[in-house]
């Protein structure tokens, strides 16, 4: 024993192999043991108390082999871990002598780093599925025993064969290791949800190795799952009274200009650009929810850019329509594109166009450049200060000018999201007092 009064760890585990044990005459003595001199690590005598950093020693009735066949082992072993917890934060995993770890030591020192993850982290070979790593959250998320068993039967309760969604195949690039994969999983096992980031490594012997991070994002999920469900209801609830304010005002409208009154007529039109501005809102409100929680899908389909756009302004009411020019190039522009979200876009920026630019005119123009078809719509409004650019397309921002009525700040977000989703981009040029013009770019199908 130790002057310290602690376990080395042939006192611990009673393989034998110290001086004058029952073993040391047929296997040796430990390596571990061989030094009687304290002080080498964790208050032990020679190696007794670093007994992981030490090739050759005894343990579970096998000779182990050298640092990096234990690498996978020793971090887990009950001794280990008692020592760990006797020597709190004066804990060392190398001995004194190694003041200049190799590869395996440094490896080792990261696993021991990785073990105290507040997450699930494993490693498993790439083609026999064998688990080679687990830290101690994955070891008390699916038991103590998950070395060398396949990942799928150890981590998913017992499942049968590999998964139908692997994403080994992904993680490879000419059979090498290509870039890291994130992919959410839910696990029949725990009954939780994980975002996991994986990534192909070279184990320490060379062979190719799943390196998996997991993350439990169980809470965020539900609460993405709750934001959704309430904003659906809210919205439904408010959808339905406002289509029948908007529908009767129209009916409304129409008998007081087929009576000749005008004036009255003017004052139902700006009910309905109250009601249409109202519904705008309710949308972008949903369109945020889905874009937030990961659930937009968009449904594509050949697209005539020019048309399209067209169609947009015919569709707003003629006071709206009147206001805008429309100029467009002489060749079609096919895109593929999600005509429901992209008439989303284009909405949104006729109607920031229409509401910044008082009764001035507003142009739009569609053209193509290189491999992309652009919609570009200009105001002669107040103008966005270019130190306001950065920030126009993030989520409730609002550019700062007296002069341009208040907004929610979602337009212009949910905009620029549905367009990057269509591999697009979008982007806004300005000068104070000289107006705005806002152009969204869609890559145009290669030609054939």
């Amino acid at each position: 024993m130790s002057a310290a009064g602690k376990l080395n760890c042939w006192e611990a585990t009673g393989c034998g192999r110290e001086v004058g044990g029952g073993h040391a005459a047929e296997f040796g003595v430990c390596p571990a043991a061989l030094s009687s001199t304290p002080g080498c690590g964790n208050g032990g005598l020679g190696a007794g108390r670093v007994c992981w950093a030490v090739a050759g020693t005894l343990c579970g009735g096998a000779v182990q082999g050298t640092w990096a066949q234990k690498l996978t082992t020793c971090t887990h072993c009950p001794f280990f871990e008692r020592v760990r917890r006797e020597e709190e934060a004066a804990f060392q995993l190398l001995p004194d002598h190694a003041a200049h770890p190799g590869p395996h030591e440094q490896f080792i020192s990261l696993m021991a780093v990785v073990d105290e993850l507040n997450a699930v982290v494993t490693a498993a070979d790439m083609e026999t599925y064998e688990l080679l790593f687990a830290n101690s959250y994955a070891r008390e998320l699916h038991g103590p025993a998950l070395l060398g068993r396949r990942c799928y039967e150890a981590l998913l309760a017992g499942q049968a064969g590999p998964c139908a969604d692997c994403v080994n195949a992904r993680l490879l690039v000419d059979g090498e290791p290509g870039p890291p994969v994130a992919h959410e999983v839910e696990s029949a096992a725990t009954g939780r949800s994980y975002l996991h980031i994986d990534k192909a490594i070279r184990w320490w012997n060379g062979r190719l190795a799943r390196l998996s991070v997991g993350i439990d994002v169980t809470e965020r999920k539900r609460a993405e799952r709750f934001r959704e469900e309430y904003v659906g209801l809210v919205s439904h609830d408010l959808q339905n009274p406002l289509g029948n304010v908007y529908l009767r005002a129209g009916l409304l409208r129409r008998s007081l200009a087929q009576r000749g009154l005008d004036g009255e007529a003017r004052m139902v039109d700006e009910i309905l650009g109250d009601a249409r501005r109202m519904n705008r809102l309710i949308a972008d409100l949903l369109e945020t929810a889905r874009l937030d929680s990961g659930s937009l899908e968009l449904h594509k389909q050949g697209l005539e850019l020019c048309r399209f756009v067209a169609s947009g302004v015919d569709r707003l009411p003629p006071a709206e329509a009147c206001r805008i020019h429309v100029y467009t190039g002489p060749a079609p522009l096919d895109v593929e594109a999600d005509p429901d979200r992209l008439d989303r876009v284009l909405d949104n920026l006729l109607s920031n166009a229409l509401k910044f630019s008082g009764d001035k005119p507003i142009t739009v123009a569609v053209r193509q450049e290189g491999c992309e078809g652009i919609v570009t719509v200009r105001d002669e409004g107040p103008g966005v200060p270019p130190d306001q650019f950065a920030r126009l397309f993030q989520r409730f921002a609002r550019a700062a000018s007296p002069e341009r009525p208040p907004g929610h700040g979602l337009g212009l977000y949910n905009a620029r999201m549905i367009v990057e989703a269509h591999g697009g981009r979008i982007w806004a040029e300005s000068e104070a007092g000289r107006g705005a013009a806002f152009h969204f770019a869609l890559p145009l199908p290669a030609a054939a």
